[in-house]
């Protein structure tokens, strides 16, 4: 068994953390599960998985049966990779009533979407679906968000798709790996779609609220060895512009008591943060 199951690092790390203290402990609890069910986790480093918890914190992401994402050994190494149900699990956190859909389209499927006459979004519709189409059918993705009284649909089709995937092998092969470890969009491909279509959707309907997760991703595909350095300075990379940007909704808004209200936003997490955003929106 790897010694990280007896690292006082490991679990110290979610008693540490701005995340209520049972949450965490809860992460990392299934974080050692998943561990101690996969041979091939449990000969990677231990600063490796080590890491691999602090992401997941920082994210508030859980490594568990919701699949919200993944630890993927390359080697000795250990990667936290966040999953399309990570992407969606944020997106409901930003309201209630936040509906997201996810779909892969295939061969001989048609997809429609009508443009609503009242400019509030869009609607669509799926014809000849394959219940049992394989990955090999896939001709392409869409992402179905409705918020705030509007409706988003974002699209990728297989060239989109081809260009995500051929980019993240690329790096991957750059990447001092075992050459028989492949990448994720090899051996996960239609989840693989389905997160970059939900990706694109975060990126351009709610950039800085997805701010910190976009950053960690990105950066978990470009440079592993760096990942380290990613999660202490990913969230102060955007810290400022999002501290300005609801200091101006406070300004809007003529919220009374705006500078407690700032460092109580300041001092939050990511979840406690939307929160705050969100009843200040509401005002």
């Amino acid at each position: 068994m790897n010694e990280l199951l007896q690292n006082k690092n490991f679990q110290s790390i979610a008693n540490d953390f701005k995340f209520d203290n049972e949450k965490s402990k809860q992460i990392a609890t299934s974080m050692l599960c998943i561990i101690n069910s996969n041979d091939k986790l449990q000969k990677c480093s231990s600063a490796s998985l080590n890491r691999c918890l602090h992401n997941a914190l920082s994210l508030g992401l859980s490594i568990d049966i919701n699949q919200f994402c993944w630890l993927i050994p390359y080697g000795v190494e250990a990667q936290l990779q966040i999953g399309y149900k990570g992407y969606m699990h944020k997106i409901k956190q930003l309201s209630k009533g936040v509906i997201v859909d996810v779909k892969l389209i295939h061969k001989d499927e048609i997809l429609t979407i009508n443009q609503s006459s009242d400019n509030n979004g869009a609607s669509y519709k799926i014809d000849n679906i394959s219940p049992f189409a394989k990955d090999l059918d896939i001709i392409g993705a869409m992402c179905y968000i409705k918020y705030n009284g509007y409706n988003y649909i974002e699209t990728l089709n297989t060239d989109d798709l081809d260009l995500i995937k051929s980019k993240n092998i690329t790096e991957a092969n750059n990447k001092k790996w075992n050459k028989k470890d492949v990448s994720v969009w090899q051996e996960w491909y239609g989840e693989m779609c389905k997160k970059a279509v939900i990706k694109r959707a975060c990126k351009n309907h709610f950039a800085s609220e997805f701010a910190d997760i976009e950053e960690f991703d990105n950066k978990q595909n470009i440079s592993f060895q760096d990942n380290s350095k990613n999660i202490k300075n990913f969230n102060q990379d955007k810290e400022n512009e999002i501290i300005e940007e609801f200091k101006s909704l406070l300004e809007m808004k003529k919220v009374e008591n705006a500078d407690d209200k700032l460092q109580e936003f300041i001092n939050s997490d990511f979840e406690k943060r939307l929160e705050i955003r969100q009843s200040i929106t509401n005002l």
